[in-house]
């Protein structure tokens, strides 16, 4: 179990690192690291903790750039919609589901960076509907942070802003799929030590940030983002192949 939780230790610091560059991106690494450590649950449940510690711990240096009013939209979309997703993640094979989702935001990464329109996510009711859409990939997959990639590029919305408006809505989603998704199992002196090592990486990739432009920011989390919807489609084409 110690070298395990040396592993999961590692991970973090390296999820961190990219979460405090990029503003996104600690799912992507932390999620698949910790459920193969840790088994499928078990690993989800922790993941669900550190995701949340993280974004905790990144607002705290940046509360100042949140837009309020999207962090709302984008939350309230997503909180309505979540406890679907959940209940259809019980039922559909979780192979197909994480195909689907893949595809759906690498398609939605494509649509953004060849729009030069302004879109229509910037009302409301398209601040609502993209909430509303991450928050049920979100709770089946932790991979929700393409979506609100996709509707920052199309809204030329600023990467600073951005990176600090989707931390307040991750912790709300994160805090709900807790919710739904109870517990994990580790000790507290195991999560301890696993949110010293997130604090560690995260304060790495801030230290990063503060000499990034923002236009290597925003490349970086386009990266992350294009990676998260490729290990969704590559993670559910191996379950498939495994289940048959």
């Amino acid at each position: 179990m110690t070298g395990l939780l040396v592993a999961a230790a590692v991970t973090m610091v390296v999820a961190g690192a990219l979460h405090g560059l990029s503003g996104t991106g600690f799912a992507l690494i932390a999620t698949p690291m910790l459920t193969l450590l840790l088994g499928a649950h078990e690993g989800l449940r922790v993941g669900l903790i550190a995701a949340l510690s993280v974004c905790v711990f990144a607002l705290i240096g940046m509360w100042r750039e949140v837009e309020w009013r999207r962090a709302a939209l984008l939350a309230l979309g997503g909180l309505v919609t979540a406890p679907l997703g959940y209940l259809v993640f019980r039922m559909l094979p979780p192979a197909v589901l994480l195909i689907t989702i893949g595809a759906m935001v690498l398609l939605m990464l494509v649509v953004g960076v060849v729009s030069r329109r302004p879109a229509a996510g910037a009302s409301r009711a398209g601040l609502v509907a993209t909430g509303a859409v991450a928050g049920v990939i979100h709770v089946t997959s932790a991979l929700s942070a393409p979506v609100f990639t996709a509707y920052a590029l199309r809204t030329r919305w600023s990467p600073t802003a951005f990176t600090a408006t989707v931390q307040v809505v991750f912790i709300s989603f994160n805090a709900l799929s807790i919710a739904l998704w109870g517990p994990p199992a580790m000790g507290p002196c195991s999560l301890a030590l696993l949110l010293a090592a997130i604090l560690c990486g995260l304060l790495g990739g801030l230290a990063l940030r503060r000499r990034a432009s923002g236009r290597v920011v925003l490349a970086v989390t386009t990266t992350v983002a294009v990676l998260a919807g490729i290990a969704a489609i590559v993670r559910g084409a191996l379950e498939a192949g495994a289940a048959g």
